[in-house]
């Protein structure tokens, strides 16, 4: 019995494929042109009619006549992510086979019914090929097949960039020139073409190959650089600011057609100028002598120079025969100057650009008066004979550093934007002193008609002599009758005589807890001073009434005591902390117990302020919290003193909204 066995090699490289009915098979092979091709296509086994078997190896071997042009045959598409459809294929997609390359240049099968291409090998690029077959029908007679369709893919026209950089755009003579301006010019660069309106495709021009052509800037517009082409793939290099032009031909679905674009690789500012430059030269010297360089830069063109101290002189008015024009002549590509007596030469070579200009100064000196030398860290320097010449260094005004550094349209902005914003500021500044004067004279009024007799007081006061007035409060003319009626007792405590007021004056002020502490501790309300708090004024206690003191405080629901404590300025503070009845420490007085809780921060000099709470026994559950003031007073400060801690104090706790107990 006959047998055949296919190569399970060809069978794995999924390139063979079988008609209907399995009767050939079909293998895809690409075009070698050094040796003939050789397909390995299995084993057969033949029995021959005395049951003899006999073995072969069937090989197929063919030569190709011609190479191929797939790129000549190939249909241009524009092909984003799906294989068009063709009728040249058939109609049965199931019958159509789609081939491409990855990026190692192997075959492989697209296994897409529909045609759509997703993975970066399947996705296409510029000149990709997909190749479409159509499986042969039984009665096939040739023994190759050709594809039926050749996609050869191609996109939109892209656009030329340069890779991390934005250009400006701008139109010199007819001729558009992308601007990118450098704070650091790089030595490396990247060019792109890039699809930017299809973010999938970004890499369909990726590597494709560019053409660089160095370009002039002239007068009369842009001129290629003869034999200055190069080529690249992507990176580039940099000689300094220069104009390159950036040529790629390319492929659209009818034609070729070769786009282009222009940059200028520009300084950081459009009026840019360069460090000053020092140049030495012999004074007898007829070949190198003070000059400016007419093609000294590819990306500008010399325009005038500015001989300092003298005028500028543009190139126009200066004649190519040699003629001197205001100190200066034309000579070949230089511009000189007629004069070189001068030990310090500076001109100032102006060069327009494609965005604005560049400026050169070189400053010329005798080489018999200066030299440069180099230090002992290797830094070279201008070394100048001063006893010879003195450097004329060019004065330069403030405005000229500027226009120097930001241009003349920046310097003018930067000074007249200061002198706006400092005038706002002045605006502002008056504009709050003003506001914050009428806020006082319109607070000042509201109290003057609120209380019109303490500020007629104060006027008056302001007005006298305050030692004066002390003297007139304590003269009889000025004691009230109600005081003059009151009726005193003399009664004997300890070894002295002392009198005893029997009158109830002020009693009707008493605080209400006055009979509850046996009337131990006169304290008295404060009317009419404020409807928001109460204020009451108390002696301080002896010390054996100091339990009756703090049981007024939690009584009354103290919230705030001052205390205005006198002392010698030479006393002990350790001393001075014993005779005052504020613990730092929890302590029991009758019926109260207090606890110091912390003393709190105050920005008032000479002012102590103390936490303290109290409870009071068989009261469980209740607890008070104070805060006690104690302003130092020395018995040699003067009034004017006094009075400016009790006002600090009082605006304090006239702002926190306190209750509060002058006490002594």
């Amino acid at each position: 019995m006959d047998n055949f066995k296919e190569n399970k090699l060809l069978v794995r490289s999924g390139l063979m494929y079988s008609d209907t009915r399995d009767l050939f098979n079909w293998i895809l092979s690409l075009y070698t042109a050094s040796e003939p091709n050789l397909i390995y296509c299995g084993n057969i086994t033949i029995m021959h009619s005395d049951e003899r078997l006999a073995y072969y190896n069937w090989k197929f071997s063919f030569n190709w006549q011609s190479a191929p042009k797939p790129y000549m045959m190939a249909k241009r598409e524009k092909i984003i992510n799906q294989l068009p459809i063709t009728e040249q294929c058939g109609n049965d997609e199931k019958k159509i086979l789609k081939f491409t390359k990855d990026k190692e240049g192997k075959l492989f099968q697209l296994n897409k019914v529909d045609g759509e291409l997703i993975t970066l090998d399947e996705l296409p690029h510029v000149n990709k090929l997909y190749y479409l077959f159509t499986i042969p029908e039984d009665t096939y007679e040739k023994e190759i097949a050709e594809p039926c369709m050749i996609f050869r893919a191609v996109n939109d026209r892209p656009k030329i960039l340069v890779k991390g950089y934005n250009s400006t755009q701008r139109k010199v003579n007819g001729t558009k020139i992308d601007v990118i301006k450098f704070d650091y010019l790089e030595r490396f660069l990247e060019i792109q073409l890039l699809l930017t309106n299809q973010p999938n495709l970004k890499d369909f021009y990726k590597n494709e190959e560019i053409l660089i052509t160095k370009v002039i800037f002239t007068k009369n517009g842009v001129k290629e650089v003869p034999n200055s082409n190069k080529t690249t793939k992507g990176t580039f290099s940099l000689n300094g600011y220069e104009l390159l032009k950036f040529s790629y031909n390319w492929l659209s679905t009818g034609s070729n057609r070769m786009i282009m674009k222009i940059f200028y690789f520009a300084p950081p500012q459009e009026n840019f100028k360069f460090p000053l430059e020092y140049i030495l030269y012999a004074s007898n010297e007829t070949v190198v002598r003070p000059n400016c360089s007419i093609n000294r830069f590819s990306f500008g063109y010399l325009y005038s120079v500015d001989y300092i101290n003298k005028k500028i002189v543009n190139l126009t008015e200066l004649n190519a025969n040699g003629v001197a024009h205001d100190g200066l002549y034309r000579s070949g590509d230089f511009v000189f100057t007629s004069d070189v007596s001068n030990f310090n030469t500076t001109l100032k070579c102006l060069y327009k650009t494609p965005n604005g200009e560049v400026t050169l100064i070189h400053s010329f000196l005798h080489n018999d008066k200066a030299s440069f030398e180099v230090d002992e860290n290797g830094k070279r320097y201008l070394n100048v004979d001063e006893d010879k010449v003195t450097i004329n260094k060019v004065k330069k005004s403030r405005f000229e550093k500027f226009k120097e550094t930001f241009g003349t349209t920046g310097a003018i902005s930067i000074i007249v934007g200061s002198v706006i914003i400092g005038i706002l500021v002045f605006v502002g500044i008056s504009v709050l002193i003003f506001l914050k004067a009428i806020k006082l004279h319109i607070r000042r009024k509201k109290l003057a008609s609120k209380y019109p007799n303490i500020f007629a007081l104060w006027k008056e006061l302001s007005n006298a002599n305050l030692e004066e007035y002390c003297k007139i409060v304590q003269s009889k003319k000025y004691i009230p009758d109600v005081l003059k009626k009151q009726s005193f007792l003399k009664k004997i405590e300890g070894d002295e005589e002392v009198e005893f007021n029997t009158s109830t004056l002020f009693d009707t002020s008493l605080v209400k807890c006055f009979k509850s502490i046996f009337g131990e501790i006169r304290a008295h309300y404060i009317n009419d001073v404020s409807p928001e708090r109460k204020y009451i004024i108390s002696d301080g206690p002896a010390p054996e009434n100091v339990k009756y003191f703090w049981e007024l405080f939690y009584k009354e629901d103290v919230a705030v005591v001052i205390s205005m404590i006198y002392q010698d300025s030479d006393e002990d503070p350790e001393t001075k902390n014993k005779l005052l009845y504020w613990p730092e420490k929890n302590q029991t007085y009758g019926n109260v117990t207090v606890k110091c809780l912390e003393e709190l921060p105050t920005s008032l000099q000479n002012v102590k302020v103390l936490k303290f709470s109290m409870t009071m026994k068989g009261e469980k559950g209740k607890i008070e919290n104070l805060e006690n003031f104690q302003p130092i007073f020395y018995i040699s400060e003067s009034i004017y003193d006094i009075a400016m801690k009790i006002n600090i104090l009082d605006l304090l706790l006239n702002r926190n909204r306190m209750k509060l107990v002058p006490s002594s």
